[in-house]
């Protein structure tokens, strides 16, 4: 349970956040609305009793204006109470897995219980009608009889109940992660649908990525920055503590669809205003993107696409027009044709457009940094948790590595003179002479599990690889002519279905049953 807890931290953790932000909204609000409030009041009481008229208008206009702070407060409550809701339902659901358990045993010794009292009244029953007549061992006969069926009765009950809390709180868990995981690939719908049908919209965080959508689509589909830099505003005391660059890349993105449309006087006083404050922190970006006026965009590009190869100034026809005049965007009086400059890499890189994916892709993390959301969705940890526990060098073989160790194994197996040795020419391909019981063998989880590090086992054990059985002393390991190891359990069956003849599963060739070896480990 520890280990899914440590696991489930943004679980709890995101309607707490919400929380904190409509408390810090609401708070913020209010206190704005009090303290104009106590200006406007201020300045009406020292107005002249000869102007009543305005003093009453000034009243209802602080009336107003509290009955509408009084308002958006009630509905920040609102919200508030609706988040502590959803903090409560989450730990309730972390909960049940714990006290699953309890049921468990409350259930059991309710039953236990009761089978002892049907024990005892059928003991009575068939004990004579006179106390004095009864044998005496009637009494321990009854008492063992139910205490055998109490515990019949109390194990097979616990281990129903268990098993069945637990498969259901397991599978809630898994619609969970899987509605995170949709929710991060982009599939809304698909992800609500989910939620609606295992009836686990409060334990899902919708909102917050719906909340996102919007702002995604504009960087990504419209080119427009300005819902982000309206949730930067939101935010801006937040994305100030976690150090973000994300409001100061937008605005040099806005800077830069300035200069794309040519509008260079417009790009200037914009930059004077909205990334002149970052000069402290962000001045040599600031100098790069102010290059841009220098190099603007040509006719040879893609017209709103921006940066194609190094022609980023070039108007195609091998000059650079260079507007000294106004601020249009057509060849007209004004103009200076100089020969063509070759663009910088760094200024074409800031006219591509990858950097609208690149702002929606900060804008996902610097999202999930606030909302305490993991970079990664709660699948791909857990998957690569489970891997961690599985992996061996083994699965990551190269099959040129196997193939040298066939051949060495081949020769040893020829020089020991197995003359009852038979290869099969239609032996299985390298790729497909992984361990089939193996998760991480597998083709696709292996590339989920090469950045993850190997299991750390204090103890070996070995597993057939014939049957996926551990070997131990009760299915000892055998070790064939040509040095494949396999279990007893294995090798007898293969036996027996060809005739007392062992067959490999890696190399098709056939022993006698009588030439396996036993192999000690130490």
């Amino acid at each position: 349970m520890s280990v899914i807890l440590a696991l489930e931290h943004p679980f709890v953790k995101v309607p707490y956040e919400s929380v904190n932000k409509s408390f810090r909204t609401s708070q913020k609000v209010l206190e704005k609305e009090v303290s104009v409030a106590a200006a406007g009041l201020s300045e009406l009481v020292r107005k002249p009793p000869d102007e009543l008229s305005k003093v009453v208008a000034g009243l209802d206009a602080v009336a107003n204006r509290l009955r509408d702070a009084k308002r958006k407060v009630s509905e920040s409550l609102k919200d508030e109470e609706r988040y502590l809701r959803r903090c409560k339902l989450r730990l309730t659901h972390l909960r049940e897995y714990p006290e699953a358990r309890k049921a468990r045993d409350e259930a059991s010794s309710t039953a236990a219980t009761a089978a002892a009292t049907a024990a005892t009244a059928a003991a009575a029953a068939t004990a004579p009608a006179t106390p004095a007549a009864a044998p005496a061992g009637v009494d321990a006969a009854a008492t063992g009889a139910a205490d055998m069926v109490v515990g019949v009765v109390s194990d097979s009950v616990a281990q129903e109940l268990l098993s069945e809390a637990r498969q259901k709180w397991q599978r809630k868990r898994l619609d969970r992660i899987l509605v995170d995981y949709l929710l991060r690939s982009g599939f809304y719908e698909t992800a609500r649908g989910l939620a609606d049908d295992s009836a686990i919209g409060e334990l899902v965080n919708l909102e917050v990525f719906e909340a996102s959508l919007s702002v995604e689509a504009g960087l990504r589909e419209r080119r427009e920055c300005a819902a982000a830099l309206a949730w930067c505003g939101d935010n801006r005391a937040r994305l100030r503590k976690v150090s973000s660059t994300l409001e100061f890349n937008l605005r040099v993105q806005e800077f830069i669809e300035l200069v794309r449309r040519r509008r260079r006087m417009d790009a200037v006083a914009y930059a004077k205003k909205y990334m002149a404050p970052w000069a402290d922190t962000n001045l040599k970006q600031i100098r790069t993107a102010m290059g841009l006026l220098a190099y603007p965009p040509g006719g040879g590009g893609s017209g709103g696409g921006g940066g194609h190869g190094d022609d980023c100034g070039s108007d195609g026809s091998g000059a650079v027009a260079m507007d000294l005049g106004g601020e249009g965007e057509g060849e007209g009086e004004g103009e200076v044709r100089m020969p063509s400059v070759p663009c910088p890499p760094v200024y074409t890189a800031l006219y591509s457009d990858e950097r609208w994916e690149q702002l929606a892709r900060q804008f996902r993390m610097d999202n999930f940094l606030l909302n305490s959301l993991t970079s990664e969705s709660l699948l791909s940890v857990t998957l690569q948790a489970g891997l961690t526990a599985l992996k061996t060098p083994a699965c990551y073989r190269e099959h040129g590595e196997e193939e040298e160790e066939e051949s060495v194994t081949g020769a040893a197996a020829a020089a020991d003179g197995g003359a009852d040795a038979n290869p099969n020419p239609n032996a299985a391909a390298p790729e497909r002479r992984r361990n089939v019981n193996c998760p991480v063998c597998s083709a696709k989880l292996r590339v989920l599990g090469e950045g993850v590090p190997y299991s750390r086992r204090v103890q070996s054990c070995l597993v057939c690889r014939a049957s996926g059985v551990i070997m131990n002393e009760d299915n000892p390991p055998l070790a064939l002519p040509n040095g494949r190891v396999y279990s007893q359990a294995a090798m007898d069956e293969s036996a027996a279905q060809n005739g007392g003849m062992v067959v490999c599963p890696r190399t098709g060739e056939h022993f006698n049953r009588s030439s396996c070896s036993k192999v000690f480990v130490l």
